[in-house]
């Protein structure tokens, strides 16, 4: 019993709701007894009720038949002998309802017995003889003396026999009052135990499981919960300290294969960079006359290369900085966003860059609140919307930049004139090698790296579109007075700029 109430969580609680269910049959049984003697009490009530009343009227029978005895031989009427005869009827059927009453007692028929005894030998020896006119010298006080005895006595021994049975039922009310305080107290200190044993048993090894978990949750994998019970909530604490042991594992060697997919990564970003940028310098000089006059023809050709290399330069600046934030080692600078100054910025690089034809209308509200950001990063943001939206809309066109505010949030919007995007393309469009539909050119890092900076700064990132009416891509970011709490952590995880 004790290694059970030790392993089983609710062992306690059952063992309770046992003895509970235990103490309400006992007290249903109580119960039962009590309504059960209550009704016999009412019954012996009755029954001594009606033994007394009877016992009375048999003692006034057999006064008025000796009353009317007695007027018969004064009078000598006949009217007296019928009802000293009618009296005698009485007695014999008072006697035979008390012998019916009493026919389960034998002291109180013995008693009886005696009474029709005296009454016969008081008939036969003095009654009937006067009847009959002979002398007698007899005196029948004493006889009737001795009746009025024996049916006090028998009144009294019924009172006494009612008496035992009230002090029976009155001992068993008070048992049942005592069963009820007992039980009472009982339940009182089983609820009390149970609260106590749930509160070490339940609440507080759960309260300590939260407080680990939160720990996890924040990256602590080496804390442990340390709860050592047999019962349920110790073999989770068990089996939750194991996974967190494997999590810490897997997690040193995520980090581990992740470092040396970021030093792979930057080693071929340098060794790609190197040769790129020397081809862009070459390429410059070729196409500004450095090397002596080109005709037209291979000028377009020398561009050409150019914009090769400068999609593999983007590429490879992509891939380094994707692997930095997957890292979680790219350090941000947090600093109060100039919005005009920004978004007039990427509006100037990209016309100049893409020498479209698109017209890029900024719309940005007057007086916008305070929001801390990388501004590199965000730029970065920015212009990658914003050149995929000039490269899908159509030639003369229009692309819309938008910048307001509302719940706290500064809210950046990008609308084209291109095509749209299907609802099964928009699900995955800012993961990572996905492009959408019309907007080929890149190697489909460009908005997985936006959502990456985004959601580095605390905000979220999405697209609205409908086939047919163009898309509009947006962002946001939280308003505050101060840099958040994470870029204090982003900064302090060490990395490059």
């Amino acid at each position: 019993m004790l290694t059970l109430l030790k392993t089983r969580l609710l062992a306690p609680l059952y063992l309770s709701l046992v003895l509970l269910a235990a103490f309400v049959i006992l007290r249903m049984f109580l119960n039962a007894q009590l309504s059960h003697l209550r009704g016999v009490a009412s019954e012996q009530i009755k029954h001594t009720l009606l033994v007394q009343r009877e016992a009375d009227r048999l003692m006034a029978v057999a006064f008025q038949e000796q009353a009317d005895l007695r007027n018969y031989l004064l009078t000598k009427q006949i009217a007296n002998l019928s009802d000293f005869e009618q009296d005698r009827t009485s007695f014999e059927s008072s006697l035979t309802i008390l012998s019916g009453l009493m026919q389960d007692n034998p002291v109180q028929l013995e008693k009886l017995d005696d009474i029709d005894r005296l009454h016969q030998r008081w008939l036969d020896t003095f009654a009937l003889q006067a009847v009959d006119g002979k002398p007698t010298r007899r005196d029948s006080r004493p006889v009737f003396e001795l009746m009025r005895q024996l049916v006090s006595t028998l009144q009294w021994e019924e009172e006494r026999l009612q008496g035992e049975r009230d002090n029976r039922y009155q001992s068993l009310v008070r048992l049942s009052e005592s069963t009820d305080v007992l039980g009472s107290l009982l339940i009182l200190i089983g609820i009390g135990f149970n609260g106590w044993l749930l509160r070490r048993r339940v609440e507080q090894p759960l309260v300590a499981v939260t407080e680990v978990g939160r720990s996890w949750r924040s990256g602590k994998l080496e804390q442990r919960i340390g709860y050592r019970s047999p019962d349920e909530i110790g073999t989770l604490a068990r089996v939750l300290d194991s996974m967190a042991l494997e999590l810490k594992i897997r997690q040193q060697q995520a980090e581990e294969h992740a470092q040396q997919l970021e030093d792979l990564i930057a080693a071929l970003s340098h060794d790609l960079r190197t040769p790129l940028l020397a081809a862009r310098a070459t390429l410059n000089s070729l196409i500004s006359g450095a090397y002596g006059q080109v005709s037209a023809e291979w000028q377009d050709i020398f561009r050409e290369y150019q914009q090769t290399n400068e999609d593999l330069l983007k590429l490879v600046n992509n891939l380094l900085e994707v692997s930095r934030y997957e890292a979680g080692r790219k350090v941000l600078v947090p600093e109060i966003l100039n919005w005009q100054n920004l978004v007039a910025r990427v509006i100037t690089q990209v016309k100049k860059s893409s020498a479209t034809t698109v017209t890029i209308v900024q719309c940005l509200e007057p007086a916008l609140p305070n929001t801390f950001g990388d501004e590199v990063e965000i730029r970065r943001v920015i212009q990658n919307l914003l050149e995929n939206a000039v490269r899908v809309s159509p030639a003369r066109g229009q692309v819309e930049v938008a910048v307001s505010a509302a719940h706290r949030q500064v809210r950046v919007s990008i609308r084209d004139g291109g095509p749209g995007i299907a609802a099964s393309e928009r699900e995955k469009l800012f993961h990572r090698f996905i492009q959408g539909r019309g907007r080929r050119g890149g190697a489909g890092l460009g908005l997985y790296l936006c959502r990456q900076i985004v959601q580095f700064h605390g905000g979220s990132i999405g697209v609205e579109s409908t086939p047919g009416s163009g898309s509009t891509f947006w962002f946001t970011l939280p308003c505050s007075l101060e840099p958040s709490q994470t870029f204090a952590s982003i900064e302090t995880g060490g990395g490059e700029r």
